[in-house]
């Protein structure tokens, strides 16, 4: 095609991680940043009631920090430090006595920490290659006027009945 890719960006939905991985085996991919943050907050909240979902709230918010292999370094530290404190908390289950059916005790805060967990590994992608954008902010910019174009389209309206 002449072009060149050095890289993805994605949100991580499941179809497009497929496609590149299929398409462009080599080609690092990275996770959206701020699709990680806005899914893991949507989990725990802006004000988790729990130590455990403020600490994993203020390092899902340090994720915008980080711009180095030091700041990633540390990131990754703090993180496998929750993780290793934090994740067993996190994932316990109940019994429903009547039942004997299992869930989540925390599952709000397990989904958050879920959803990091499978991000991780493509989370700092930009820092080793250059130009790879850490976000998909400018590309959902750049398609904006598509979705605008798309909430206008209301479907085909109903013939308007003449008889009275």
């Amino acid at each position: 095609m002449g072009y060149d890719v050095i890289g993805i960006t994605t949100d991580g939905g499941g179809n497009i991680v497929r496609a590149v991985e299929y398409v462009y085996p080599d080609v690092p991919r990275q996770r959206c940043m701020v699709h990680v943050q806005r899914e893991c907050l949507n989990s725990i909240t802006l004000h988790p009631r729990s130590p455990e979902g403020r600490m994993l709230r203020n390092l899902v918010m340090r994720l915008s920090d980080v711009a180095s292999t030091n700041d990633k370094l540390w990131w990754l530290t703090m993180y496998r430090r929750w993780v290793e404190d934090n994740a067993e908390y996190a994932c316990e289950k109940g019994t429903i006595p009547n039942t004997g059916q299992t869930y989540f005790i925390r599952n709000d805060l397990r989904k958050a920490y879920i959803h990091l967990k499978r991000a991780v590994p493509n989370l700092f992608r930009y820092i080793d290659n250059p130009g790879l954008p850490r976000t998909t902010n400018s590309l959902e910019a750049f398609f904006g006027h598509v979705k605008d174009q798309l909430r206008l389209h209301r479907g085909l309206r109903k013939p308007v009945s003449t008889t009275s």
